[in-house]
């Protein structure tokens, strides 16, 4: 028994009158639902749901009930019978459109429109609450579209009378309602797959980004570990550039001291410069062969006095990229620090820094 079908309506929003004693209401129990078959009362009378009582308790000729469900101008649904109802009358099969397989609906329809060129319809309210409240009917029996039919599909002969607008391949209904329907499942589909397909380009652009950023990372990581190499790098020349201008320095002045080729020593120191791309700036002296007798005779009054050359650790002229200024230094350690503040000279203003030991007493 169908003892179901008042809640499912229910459930779908509609206004449901359960007839007296429905539960318990008809020639048997349903051996299963396969169809829903609609019909039309033909009922030239007005109101609500006039033809009720001829559902319900039967005619001449038929015995009640004649379906199971009935259906309101206003769309109100009645709930007539639990059990089968006779309403098939001869088909294509009983197996399939017998009334033991098949949920009967009448709705209440004169069956003709107002120019009675036999062009049927439904009020506009009414076909509304059947498209909705047929399609959970069909959820919960697992009854597919092309199974919701109109008698005239299922009867034998086929010209049998047809319902008022019930769904017939003849006025094409049933072709608009599955229509309708192959629509909604093929945007259902389509909808599906395009979350996936979103779902799925979400995780590669996820993907992609993890792989960019440790990328970046790693790029990050080579760039600091250049950073320091670099560091490095700079700092072992420039300690090498201070050994070898502090050798150059002693072998130089030995050789002053013992009258050697000091031309022979410059070509070697030329040679040295090279190999190391030390610019002669970098080593703390002049460059003998540039700058000639000057050069020669500001080295020899360093060297007389065991005076170490001291340069700034960037340029000082403001005019080129040259570094103009020098200092001398004996025995004590001395930096020179340029002060980039402003000035009127064509140089840099340099500090002399010295380190010296306080040996002063202290009181207190």
């Amino acid at each position: 028994m169908l003892t179901d079908i008042a809640t499912i309506l229910r459930k779908a929003n509609r206004t449901v009158v359960e007839e007296p004693s429905w539960k318990t209401r008809g020639h048997g129990a349903m051996s299963s639902v396969k169809d829903i078959i609609i019909h039309h009362t033909a009922d030239r009378a007005t109101g609500e749901y006039p033809s009720l009582r001829i559902v319900q308790d039967g005619r001449t000729g038929l015995s009640s009930p004649i379906s199971q469900l009935g259906l309101g101008s206003s769309a109100k649904w009645y709930v007539i019978a639990a059990g089968k109802a006779y309403h098939a009358g001869n088909n294509k099969g009983d197996s399939i459109f017998g009334n033991s397989n098949v949920i009967g609906i009448e709705v209440e329809s004169k069956g003709t429109s107002a120019d009675d060129l036999g062009q049927t319809h439904w009020l506009e309210v009414q076909w509304k609450s059947y498209v909705q409240d047929v399609k959970a009917l069909q959820a919960t029996y697992g009854i597919p579209t092309s199974c919701v039919i109109g008698h005239r599909e299922a009867a034998v002969p086929a010209n049998h009378l047809s319902p008022a607008n019930t769904l017939t391949a003849n006025d094409n209904h049933v072709d608009t309602i599955g229509m309708f329907e192959k629509l909604r499942e093929t945007m259902i589909e389509e909808g599906k797959k395009t979350r996936e397909s979103f779902d799925q380009l979400k995780e590669e652009m996820s993907h992609r980004n993890n792989a960019y950023e440790q990328e970046l990372s790693n790029l990050k990581s080579k760039v600091a570990m250049l950073d320091n190499e670099l560091a490095q790098h700079d700092l072992v020349q420039q300690e090498t550039m201070i050994l070898i201008t502090s050798i150059i320095q002693v072998i130089k002045s030995r050789m002053k001291k013992k009258g050697e080729d000091i031309e022979a020593f410059s070509c070697m120191m030329d040679e040295l410069m090279s190999k190391y791309h030390i610019n002669s700036r970098d080593l703390k002296f002049c460059n003998t062969k540039k700058d000639g007798d000057k050069a020669d005779r500001f080295l020899k009054w360093a060297d007389d006095l065991d005076l170490s050359p001291v340069v700034p650790d960037t340029k000082t002229s403001l005019r080129s990229d040259r570094t103009i200024d020098y200092a001398f230094a004996k025995v004590t350690q001395v930096t020179v620090q340029v002060h980039e503040g402003a000035t009127t000279s064509d140089h840099k203003p340099i500090i002399l820094v010295s380190a010296v030991e306080d040996k002063r007493k202290k009181y207190g």
